[in-house]
């Protein structure tokens, strides 16, 4: 077995098991040692898996939620009602982030899931009079959702396409 197949295997025993899996465990089913496990778990961390390193040995930390990103473009005056197409239709808002000619991908976490979260955000706003990250790059920007099936993402999708918001 070469590196990217014992990579492979690894992250198919974890995903395959809701309990902990030792490093030893790992190391014999791989023909690896320890060490290597080790290095592996940060190569997987580094593919975004999120390998929890517990007292029993490691486990993925499995989210009910799918991740899904959408590309939308609104105005100023607009952003309440975004955040409340997502929120109403059952998503849950992870962050906002702009790709800058120059900077690359900027990005703000906003955790927001219900229209309180949105009102307190907006509040923010207004009182720090600060300006969106989306005005920097001509108002498109994107949002990593958090929904818990294709059915709420399609709704999602269809709510953005319907008020003009999709890009895309």
């Amino acid at each position: 077995m070469n590196k990217e197949e014992r990579l492979a295997k690894m992250k198919e025993i974890l995903l395959n098991t809701n309990e902990a899996v030792s490093g030893t465990k790992l190391a014999l089913a791989l023909g690896v040692s320890r060490q290597v496990i080790v290095q592996y778990v940060g190569i997987l961390k580094a593919e975004g898996l999120k390998v929890l390193a517990t007292s029993q040995g490691y486990l993925l930390e499995k989210s009910p939620y799918l991740e899904k990103i959408v590309q939308v473009k609104h105005t100023d005056e607009e952003i309440r009602e975004e955040l409340y197409l997502f929120v109403d239709a059952g998503a849950i808002v992870k962050d906002v982030y702009v790709m800058h000619p120059i900077y690359g991908k900027v990005l703000a976490s906003l955790n927001v899931s219900s229209r309180n979260d949105v009102d307190i955000f907006m509040n923010k706003l207004q009182n720090e009079e600060a300006s969106p990250l989306k005005n920097i790059t001509d108002n498109i920007h994107f949002h990593t959702i958090l929904v818990r099936d294709e059915t709420i993402y399609s709704l999602v999708l269809n709510r953005l396409k319907d008020k003009k918001f999709l890009v895309n």
